[in-house]
């Protein structure tokens, strides 16, 4: 292993660990305020998400090309009365084959190989459950499976009735995690009303940059 494989896995080591402590005192900080026992609640961790890298690349390419025509069509009032013209059965055809690549981006098998992301992100989740002594959770906000509102499902099926969730990702300005992220977790709180959901997030700057300073002193690098 060279002295760059060697650091690079020092640093990934130290991200992982570091990265659980933040979100444990995230979590922490929402039950200290919410008063509520660890009876009953459970951890949402959610990552980005990427397609694996060995999902045919012409498809992937077709995707990204029919995805911004779709969340365009997408954004328009639907309270808005449309004229039925003769583009609206070709807009249907192109939401029905982005959703259909959507899905099976989603749905492509994963290994360490084909998405390293992805089982970075379970690290964090196996740090997590030793560490916060809760139920763990790992969904994706796009790309992976499984979706937001399906672990959420799981977890109430698994008798959470206070569900914390957090991100992966770190720093405020993001719409991922700023936007679509409190979506998923609105779609399912409509779904389970009796359910509390918390989003732990943002997280606290100093703590962020606390992580970032260990990581760089561990590394010792000159």
């Amino acid at each position: 292993m060279t002295v760059v494989n060697r650091l690079k896995k020092s640093f990934l080591i130290l991200l992982v660990a570091a990265s659980s402590i933040l979100v444990i005192a995230a979590i922490d900080k929402h039950k200290a305020n919410a008063g509520t026992a660890d009876n009953g609640e459970h951890v949402l961790l959610v990552g980005h998400g990427i397609p694996a890298n060995d999902y045919p690349k012409d498809r992937l390419r077709e995707f990204f090309q029919m995805s911004a025509r779709h969340h365009t069509r997408q954004g328009d009032n639907p309270s808005q009365e449309h004229p039925r013209d003769k583009h609206e059965h070709s807009h249907d055809n192109d939401d029905l084959r982005y959703e259909q690549l959507e899905r099976e981006i989603r749905a492509w098998p994963r290994t360490p190989e084909n998405d390293p992301y992805k089982y970075g992100t379970e690290a964090i989740a196996e740090h997590l459950r030793r560490q916060a002594s809760r139920p763990v959770w790992v969904a994706y906000n796009e790309f992976c499976d499984p979706t937001i509102e399906r672990m959420v499902d799981k977890a109430v099926a698994q008798g959470a009735k206070r569900i914390v969730a957090v991100s992966t990702m770190l720093v405020s300005g993001g719409g991922h995690s700023e936007s679509d992220i409190p979506k998923s977790l609105a779609a399912a709180r409509k779904q389970h009303p009796d359910v509390e959901i918390i989003y732990a997030w943002p997280y606290d700057v100093e703590q962020i940059a606390a992580l970032l300073a260990n990581a760089i002193g561990r590394l010792d690098i000159h």
